[in-house]
């Protein structure tokens, strides 16, 4: 057995919704969906990817196209002697598969198996008859879930039976074997089998079905009946004769013949697309052939086999956008093969360098048959969008990648190394990380800012989750307050979790130009707020600036010479500790002797004790006022700096009391 790549062409063109979809692609190579396996059924999911059913080593797997196949699931279940599996893609993704299997009691029941909304469930014995039941077969009940037929063998004879869902009673159809069942919008039931070698059809609902004879030959030995509905509910049905290959349908009064002069045929599948137009495969001399109406076109069937001489139980289905989907056996295992043309990823990007945050425009530039697209943005951050515009903040460069996937999961990924360049910024505001209590209250979080130039005011936007954190009040820092603003509008909803406000130095006559100059880090606010108790320790959140909060919407920037400066942006992160013994002690860092206050006694107390062998601090992290995690001079000129220059802030805890949100060795406060 070879595989060397077919060239022929489906050389149909079906008309379909008043427009046209042409089946006229080379077929692709087929690719194995598995070795030592048989009982092959193929349908199209609701995303119009190929799923797949087949038994190895007795056992029941399933297999999804958009996976490339790969990893099948076995979901039968324990039982013995699994068989002919017959698969349906339910209307919202989910799968149901139906197969025979031996029982518990050692009747041949009929089994169930759906994947509604997530793994397979556990199989249900749908069936629950008395002997031996076999060849399942599925279609939609009009409620979305899935019925089933399956042929029983009762003391005399075969019968077909046919159950709406898997808990209602069985309805007895009529005497035949291997039973297809398809289903129409009209809540009505098709059903083909065959007995004493004649094909029968009947259609109607539950407790209501007249049967016919389809090929009413007197002479000739009919098998392997196969039938399919438009959404119309128009009946096709394509059947073995004798080794010819036929297809009847709606009034079943003419049929037609589609294998001459390709040998003797021993399988057939069917499939009809909502508009009515059947395509059908079959094995014939152990290749595999398709056919798609209409079926006068002068020209020969497409083998899609490539000629191995052992190809059969073929399956077919015409997909979305003109897709032909053909599974077949052969080989001792069962393949998958397609005509569409495969993804190949390309992608542009406008602007690529620029000064952050730089927002960049991403276009889409695949060819081939791609039904989904995975960006990388190389930042943490990725995007399912076609064309996506995506921010990046932070000053480097970064690798950006795109992967398109096609049908059948094949997939093509373009990577684009440093290609975006985001250029160092001087302009930033943050808010410091903390660590607190559930149901600690008066912590209060700085809100700090750099920027070169002097601001003649600010805005501030940022989000809460008003779940954990009581925001109750923005208090503007000594700096800021010492310039007497003349706005000062802060608004808080506790309700959404935002709070906007606006400041301005100066706004009315004279006008003095009032600018504050911040540099490299300058305090700007401090947030007052209580963590709500019911908070789990070990949570985390957040309380970050974001830009286009609030009605109407309000972002954070900088004010320069009557210009808004978007700063970068970054959140605090708020950790919850456990509130239970060993207990940890709050601290205000700078209280270095642990009187409650900050003052030129707290410098003095630190310079004794790391040069005068004097008293250690009972808190060593209330010493640490850089909070570096160690303790030396640079502390006891930090205390004198605050107090006595103004323009350095310690950080968190500092104003109120708290914990120390930077691991260290320093030890905790208890």
């Amino acid at each position: 057995m070879s595989l060397r790549s077919s060239c022929v062409v489906l050389a149909a063109a079906v008309a379909c919704g008043g427009g046209s979809i042409a089946y006229g692609a080379p077929m692709r190579p087929p690719i194995r969906l598995c070795a030592g396996c048989g009982g092959l059924d193929m349908v199209l999911d609701a995303s119009g990817e190929p799923i797949v059913t087949f038994v190895s080593g007795g056992r029941v797997f399933f297999a999804s196209g958009a996976q490339r196949f790969a990893n099948p699931v076995e979901i039968g279940g324990n039982l013995e002697g699994q068989e002919t599996p017959a698969l349906l893609a339910d209307p919202l993704m989910g799968v149901s598969v139906a197969y025979s299997a031996v029982s518990g009691t050692g009747d041949r029941e009929i089994l169930l198996v759906r994947n509604p909304s997530g793994p397979f469930e556990a199989p249900v014995n749908a069936s629950r008859m008395a002997g031996e039941d076999r060849t399942p077969s599925l279609a939609h009940a009009p409620d979305g879930r899935p019925s089933f037929a399956w042929a029983h063998a009762a003391a005399d004879a075969w019968y077909v039976y046919l159950a709406t869902s898997a808990d209602a009673q069985a309805v007895m159809v009529g005497r035949g074997q291997n039973p297809r069942l398809a289903s129409d919008a009209s809540g009505s039931y098709h059903l083909t089998y065959v007995r004493g070698g004649e094909v029968y059809y009947t259609r109607g609902k539950p407790f209501s079905f007249l049967e016919r004879n389809v090929t009413r030959t007197t002479n000739r030995f009919e098998t392997d009946a196969r039938i399919d509905v438009s959404s119309a509910g128009v009946p096709y049905i394509a059947f073995i004769r004798e080794g010819e290959v036929w297809l009847t349908g709606e009034s079943f009064t003419t049929g037609q013949k589609l294998n001459d002069g390709l040998g003797w045929a021993d399988g057939v599948s069917l499939s009809v697309t909502p508009s009515a137009v059947p395509a059908l495969t079959f094995s014939a001399e152990g290749e595999v052939y398709a056919r798609v109406a209409p079926f006068s076109m002068p020209s020969d069937p497409t083998i899609v086999s490539d000629r191995w001489g052992d190809a059969s139980r073929p399956k077919l289905y015409l997909g979305r956008r003109g897709k032909t989907h053909v599974a077949f056996e052969a080989g001792g295992g069962c393949w998958y093969a397609n005509d569409a043309e495969p993804p190949r990823a390309a992608f542009e990007a406008t602007p690529v360098r620029g000064e952050g945050p730089l927002r960049v425009a991403f276009s889409q530039r695949a060819e081939g048959d791609v039904t989904r697209f995975v960006w990388d943005f190389g930042d943490g951050e990725k995007s399912t969008l076609p064309d996506p515009v995506h921010t990046f903040h932070r000053p480097g460069r970064y690798t950006v990648s795109l992967t398109v996937v096609g049908i059948a999961g094949e997939r093509d990924t373009l990577v684009e190394r440093d290609l975006i360049e985001v250029l160092g910024q001087e302009d930033f505001l943050w808010i410091e990380d903390i660590v607190a209590f559930a149901g600690e209250d008066d912590i209060e979080i700085s809100v700090y800012g750099a920027c070169p130039d002097p601001i003649q005011g600010f805005q501030l936007a940022v989000r809460f989750d008003p779940a954990l954190v009581r925001l109750r009040e923005m208090r503007l820092s000594v700096q800021v307050e010492a310039l007497a603003p003349e706005f000062f509008a802060p608004r808080i909803s506790g309700r959404d979790g935002i709070l906007t406000a606006g400041v301005i130095f100066d706004t009315s006559p004279p006008f003095d130009g009032r600018r504050l100059a911040i540099g490299e880090q300058q305090r700007l606010a401090g947030l007052l707020f209580d963590m709500i108790g019911q908070a789990e320790p070990g949570t985390v959140t957040w309380i970050r600036p974001e830009d286009d909060l609030g009605d109407p919407p309000i972002g954070n920037v900088f004010i320069v010479d009557g210009q808004g400066i978007h700063p970068d942006l970054s959140g605090g992160r708020v950790e919850i500790v456990p509130f239970w013994p060993p207990m940890l002690r709050p601290f205000r860092r700078g209280d270095v002797n642990g009187d409650g206050s900050f003052e030129i006694s707290d410098p003095i107390y630190l310079l004794n004790w790391l040069f005068a062998n004097g008293p250690e601090p009972p808190c060593l992290d209330a010493a640490d006022l850089d909070d570096g995690g160690r303790i030396d001079i640079g502390d006891a000129i930090n205390c004198l700096e605050f107090l006595f220059v103004g323009d350095w802030y310690p950080p968190y805890p500092h104003f109120n009391a708290g914990l120390d949100p930077t691991p260290d060795d320093l030890g905790d406060c208890l």
